[in-house]
């Protein structure tokens, strides 16, 4: 009699630990499956297209430096803009080209630009442009005195 109440007992027993094996593996999957997002893991990051305002007021371009400005165009748009150094002593140049050229034109290599006002006191620039990345750049890097823009308007439109 006693035999047959331990057997019972045993079975009920190994009923509740297979059941709380079976939730605790549950548990587990759904921790497993649903992992917590890592903004630092593979995520696809959408690209920061160009539009309206790229750079307007003063600006001032370092002595024998530039600035550069990206565009990240992903239809097919008009760039105008002007620029104006107040002086007709001050001569900066301005241009747009492609990024993957950009490398090569620090370093003094031919690139060919997009478009280019030359070495003037004052520039505009209106060019329509296709999709893909360009940088606007004011280039000092001839003159050893800084320029200081006093008007800067560019937009993408």
């Amino acid at each position: 009699m006693f035999e047959e109440r331990k057997a019972r007992n045993w079975d009920w027993n190994w009923a509740g630990i297979a059941i709380a094996v079976l939730a605790l593996l549950a548990i587990i999957q759904v921790f497993r499956v649903n992992a917590p997002r890592n903004s630092s893991s593979g995520e696809e990051v959408k690209p920061v297209w160009t539009e309206g305002q790229v750079v307007s007021g003063v600006v001032v371009v370092p002595p024998n430096g530039f600035l550069s400005f990206p565009l990240n165009l992903n239809r097919r748009v008009t760039l105008k803009g002007n620029f104006t150094t107040g002086s007709s002593d001050k001569r900066l140049a301005c241009l747009v080209i492609q990024a993957g050229g950009f490398d090569k034109w620090k370093s003094g290599g031919e690139v060919t630009d997009v478009t280019n006002t030359g070495p003037v006191p004052r520039g505009l620039i209106r060019r329509v442009t296709e999709p893909g990345r360009y940088l606007l750049i004011f280039d000092n890097r001839m003159n050893a005195e800084e320029i200081k823009l006093i008007e800067t308007d560019f937009s993408v439109e």
